[in-house]
């Protein structure tokens, strides 16, 4: 198993106790070919093995960490950390669908000419022959052919259209400000015989359509301020065709007015209506003179209509509520932990935990998104945090940072969670839920029918790493393949006196936590050995080695059944760290704070800050039995 720990790696050097003892114990007089096959050296008083006096341990030495594990460390702060990414979350794609207003009718209304006064127009000519009307009804030869102006021109107004579309409105459809459509229409206007049989030539006729209707047209009579085609001298004996495209439909109004008399333009919760009168306004100044009776009545101007069967809305400026389906979750997948950090009886603590992600959204709308992290563990339940609320830019990338302390970094969006209840222990994973909306309180201009996207990229967590009154770390090492050297070595069994091998130093501990040891004896299978036992006692308490003091250790790996010791292969080291007082302690650098939330220098350095053992001896107490031959 690979080493995480390695201030204990002077056992190795003591426990190969046939080299060892043979060394520093062998008398040049010993003749052993004159002796039985099996010797015993030693004795019950121990025999002292030679050690290094002094051991520097680096808290750098202390933690190994893989080159992508979770836990770096940062070599300009010094600081320890948690840092993943997570896998990219499908887009959430807000879209309204294309809206079509579908034409319920359109009703052509006959305009009739008025006005023409018969009797002041034969007036005028008897006038001019010092006549009487009699006398010119008499003589018709005397009327001449063509028009003559009018007493008074004559203006003619009413309407010769009335169209009507309607549809259900689009649940996503809060409020509309503008739209932008897709439809046409033709206008054929004529006149009537009599009108023809009268009237000559028009001098102005002016076609309005809605106010509410932006038309583009290559007719070069169109008066786009106006909303009018202006069409002047219009002879009567032809027709009047012209046509154009509904571009825009605005000036919405929310309910239909009690008088439908003139157009209107509604969008409610539950309709979008459009209902149009085409108007007329036409300018007479002069007509033929008749003598008929009722020669000018019955004077009518027809005209057709054709327009699209439905008008497309493709485009609108308003406010919108469309669904934002985020279709999958993602994972921060957490591998390759520290064994320090990986024991069940870990209870971790992060400092100023970190969590970014940045947002693209290519919608003219603000949005919002929810998160919901949930760290899934295999052994016990899983916690949840959830951040809500979350505004997106748009049209633009929303850089995000969630954190539990105040940053203020440039283009960026903070949000105050408190994220460490996700790492009170370090996960199997994190799970990442997104749910969206748009703010459909505020207006923006969208294209119907397109799939727009909030486009999450990486989730980066980054934590550093804290002691705090509540936590614990566990170191477990395990030294091992003793074995090769030790199976043709055995201690002599004493069911009163067990054999041991026992080290003891003195350990300057300058980390700021306290440390409480255990150990296991184990075999060539990594399991625990039956008949060996490691017993470790300092001078503390509860037997912790003290932070920011001195402690003296003892480690004993003694024999408690006659040929375990043959069995041996190595031990496993178990030391649960926490802190010492009160103070918050980042297991390495970070800011801590004192009483009244000021921060304080930085308390460890990977590299500064060391454990080191001196005084460190070694003896083994009872006899080692060694074959001649080995």
């Amino acid at each position: 198993m690979k080493k995480k720990i390695n201030y204990i790696g002077v056992l190795p050097a003591l426990l190969i106790a046939g080299s060892l003892v043979l060394t520093g114990c062998a008398d040049n007089d010993y003749d052993l070919s004159d002796m039985d096959t099996t010797i015993a050296v030693g004795s019950n008083n121990g025999i002292a093995l030679p050690t290094n006096s002094t051991h520097i341990i680096k808290l750098s030495d202390l933690i190994e960490l893989e080159d992508d594990g979770v836990i770096k460390l940062d070599d300009k702060t010094g600081v320890y950390y948690f840092y993943q990414e997570g896998q990219d979350i499908e887009p959430g794609n807000p879209s309204v669908d294309k809206i079509l207003v579908a034409r319920q009718s359109i009703t052509e209304h006959d305009v009739t000419l008025e006005g023409i006064d018969q009797d002041a127009l034969l007036q005028s000519i008897a006038d001019q022959f010092h006549s009487t009307v009699d006398f010119i009804k008499a003589n018709p030869s005397m009327i001449p052919s063509d028009p003559v102006p009018l007493p008074t021109p004559i203006h003619v107004k009413g309407y010769i259209q009335v169209f009507d579309f309607q549809t259900q409105q689009n649940d996503a459809v809060m409020d509309l400000d503008t739209v932008f459509t897709k439809g046409d229409f033709d206008l054929s206007i004529w006149f009537n015989d009599k009108v023809r049989n009268a009237i000559t030539k028009i001098d102005q006729i002016n076609i309005a359509v809605p106010s509410y209707m932006k038309v583009t047209t290559n007719n070069k009579a169109w008066n786009e301020e106006k909303h009018q085609f202006e069409f002047k001298d219009v002879y009567t004996n032809r027709t009047l065709q012209f046509s154009g495209n509904i571009e825009q439909l605005y000036d919405f109004q929310s309910s239909i007015p009690s008088d439908e008399s003139r157009s209107y333009l509604v969008s409610n919760s539950d309709i979008i209506k459009m209902k149009g009168y085409v108007d007329v306004d036409i300018v007479i100044s002069s007509a033929k003179i008749k003598v008929e009776n009722g020669a000018y009545d019955d004077m009518t101007v027809k005209s057709q209509m054709a327009m699209s069967g439905n008008v497309e809305i493709a485009a609108a400026t308003g406010k919108f509520n469309p669904d934002v389906n985020f279709n999958t979750f993602s994972y921060i997948q957490i591998d390759d932990v520290p064994d320090f950090l990986n024991d069940p009886a870990v209870k971790l603590e992060i400092s100023k935990p970190e969590l970014r992600v940045s947002v693209e959204s290519d919608i003219d709308l603000d949005g919002m998104i929810n998160l919901a992290m949930t760290s899934e563990f295999t052994d016990r339940p899983n916690k949840t945090i959830n951040i809500n609320d979350i505004k997106l830019h748009r049209n633009s990338t929303t850089n995000v940072l969630i954190c539990n302390s105040d940053i203020d970094e440039e283009g960026v969006d903070e949000y105050k969670e408190d994220l460490h209840e996700l790492l009170t222990r370090i996960p199997h994973r994190i799970k990442m839920e997104v749910t969206g909306s748009v703010d459909k309180t505020k207006t923006g201009h969208i294209e119907l029918g397109k799939t727009y996207n909030f486009k999450p990229s990486k989730y980066i967590f980054k934590a550093p790493l804290a002691l705090t009154d509540n936590s614990q770390i566990v170191y477990n090492d395990t030294i091992n393949g003793w074995n090769e050297d030790l199976k043709d070595i055995d201690l002599y069994f004493d069911a009163k006196n067990h054999p041991y091998v026992e080290l003891t130093a003195r350990i300057h501990n300058g980390l700021p936590f306290k440390l409480t040891a255990s150990g296991t004896a184990i075999g060539d299978n990594l399991s625990a050995l039956s008949g060996m036992q490691v017993i470790v006692k300092t001078d503390q308490p509860k037997n912790q080695i003290a932070a920011s003091d001195v402690t003296d250790i003892t480690i004993r790996i003694e024999q408690t059944e006659k040929g375990a010791f043959k069995k041996l292969d190595g031990i496993t080291l178990r030391a649960e760290a926490i802190p010492q007082g009160n103070a918050d302690a980042p297991l390495n650098g970070g800011n801590n704070y004192d009483t009244d939330n000021n921060s304080i220098e930085e308390l460890i350095s990977a590299k500064a800050q060391v454990l080191k053992l001196d005084n460190i001896s070694a003896k083994i107490v009872g006899k080692i039995i060694v074959s001649e031959d080995k």
